[in-house]
């Protein structure tokens, strides 16, 4: 059977009907082309990390580099020699990120020797070794006194608090903080983590949507930032 299209005249105009339908339905597939394709695409599941042949860490506190240096100054990490910018750092900040940094590693399932453990450690590393040692020396003379097969070590540059509300901010969140971990057996950095961001519009940092949305939109604080990227770098932690 033949199917007739049959296109009616616009009144004043020489075009029919149909063509103009044709168009619209052209430019509303052209429209959500264009869209689709600036939008996020779904990101790829991280894949777990191979084990890295350790299961007892030793956590050392988190160290705050901003009361050792004075705010506004550029600092290398101890460890890695990355630059960071101190900035305030809020009195709990230090002791909160340890508890997080410890509770996350104990799901992963490894054996977490505290940070308190770490102290007398500490006083063991500098009675039986050099008061001068730089940090990563100490860090392996900790790691065998507590007899760990690792040590995890933190510091912090940044947790400045947002100047605002959720919904409007002065001055958003900023936080900078390092981890690293180093193996015993060979005093090797095995795995290495920097975070170091202050929160913007979406508008000026379309790659963040995903953050966006997990805060629905909002000005986040100092805590919920660093914790948000806290857990975001230990996505790729070594497995025990």
């Amino acid at each position: 059977m033949k199917t007739t299209i049959v296109c009616s005249i616009k009144k004043n105009s020489n075009r029919p009907l149909c063509m103009d339908a044709f168009l619209g339905v052209c430019l509303l597939g052209a429209a959500l082309l264009v869209f689709s394709g600036c939008g996020p695409k779904a990101s790829k599941p991280v894949e777990p990390p191979p084990p890295a042949g350790i299961s007892t860490l030793l956590v050392v506190a988190f160290q705050d580099m901003a009361a050792i240096y004075g705010q506004n100054a550029q600092v290398r990490s101890p460890i890695s020699g990355n630059l960071f910018f101190t900035g305030p750092v809020l009195p709990d900040s230090p002791a909160l990120l340890t508890v997080w940094l410890e509770t996350a590693l104990e799901e992963k399932g490894f054996k977490v020797l505290s940070s308190a453990l770490a102290e007398e450690a500490k006083a063991h590393a500098l009675a039986d070794g050099d008061a001068s040692m730089d940090e990563l020396a100490l860090a392996l003379g900790m790691g065998r006194a507590a007899e760990a097969d690792a040590v995890v070590v933190g510091h912090v540059f940044r947790f400045a608090e947002r100047v605002g509300n959720p919904y409007s901010a002065e001055s958003p969140a900023s936080v900078a903080f390092g981890i690293h971990l180093v193996r015993v057996a060979d005093g090797r950095v095995i795995w290495s983590a920097r975070f170091d961001e202050a929160q913007k519009p979406l508008a000026d940092n379309l790659l963040k949507i995903g953050d966006f949305v997990k805060h629905k939109g909002t000005w986040v604080t100092a805590a919920q930032l660093a914790r948000t990227g806290l857990m975001q770098k230990l996505a790729t932690f070594p497995a025990p």
